[in-house]
């Protein structure tokens, strides 16, 4: 009998680890008056996670070959990680790829055992001058960007949680293909929708799709956001990805990371 429970906690938990550490690849296909194909990929909420079951988060973003990378938020939920992640997205940059970041929750917040404390001015400056080594940090601020002959204004919202997100799009150009908004939390809806910003795509995390999912639906107190791409008007998505890493409960349940790929045509 022993033996019996042995095994059920046995498989329990290499179920609960598969959920947490097998990364799943989404795919979205999506038409637009474009001359060229683009592929964009969108990552978000690592707390310092670079390694799935399945591949190395380098050799997963470098195999999909996107025109950019954008990450979301939350690279790391303790100090410490930060050097490591940044190895990992290093070999990222190397490849060409251009890479955009904007800051979440956890840029401002850190772990001390299981205490979580807030970032000082000086050392927030400090980490997010290290980050600005390695990729494009977009802190209420954008720029147009060309890829394939597609002109594209790509702009950042600060954290929101905060309440630190401005509008500055006003010195993006009027005319673009494409408008892409980056923010860590999917809340910024309700303020580009008071300004009334036009996007193209608005790409979130935070969420985590809730960490545990039951009958395809969240558990928790994001269970009033959507998960993944929504329609909102013609050529008009809003995106919100399950993440990567995990933070108060070390594991998933039906709530797999997640890699978005974007194929733009």
């Amino acid at each position: 009998m022993y033996i019996i429970y042995l095994l059920i906690i046995f498989l329990l938990l290499g179920w609960l680890i598969f959920n947490t550490h097998f990364y799943k690849k989404t795919t979205h296909s999506l038409s637009f008056n474009l001359s060229n194909h683009l592929t964009v990929l969108h990552i978000s909420d690592l707390h310092g996670k670079t390694r799935f079951i399945n591949g190395r988060l380098s050799s997963i973003v470098l195999k999909s070959n996107p025109d950019i990378l954008i990450i979301t938020g939350d690279l790391v939920s303790r100090k410490r990680q930060l050097p490591s992640v940044m190895k990992e997205i290093k070999k990222i940059k190397n490849s060409g790829i251009k890479i955009y970041f904007t800051p979440g929750n956890y840029e401002r917040e850190t772990m001390n055992f299981f205490n979580k404390r807030a970032i000082h001015d000086k050392e927030y400056i400090e980490n997010k001058s290290f980050i600005e080594d390695y990729m494009c940090v977009l802190e209420n601020k954008g720029e147009m960007i060309f890829i394939k002959d597609t002109k594209i204004n790509i702009y950042g919202f600060d954290n929101s949680i905060y309440g630190n997100e401005r509008n500055n799009t006003g010195n993006l150009p009027s005319k673009s293909d494409l408008t892409f908004y980056l923010a860590h939390s999917p809340n910024i809806i309700s303020y580009i929708e008071d300004k009334g910003l036009f996007f193209n795509f608005l790409f979130a995390g935070h969420t985590h799709g809730g960490q545990i999912r039951l009958f395809d639906k969240t558990v928790g107190p994001y269970k009033d956001f959507h998960l993944g791409l929504k329609k909102i008007n013609k050529n008009q998505y809003f995106f919100i990805t399950r993440g990567i890493g995990t933070v108060k409960i070390p594991f998933r349940i039906n709530c797999y990371p997640e890699i978005a790929v974007f194929n733009i045509r």
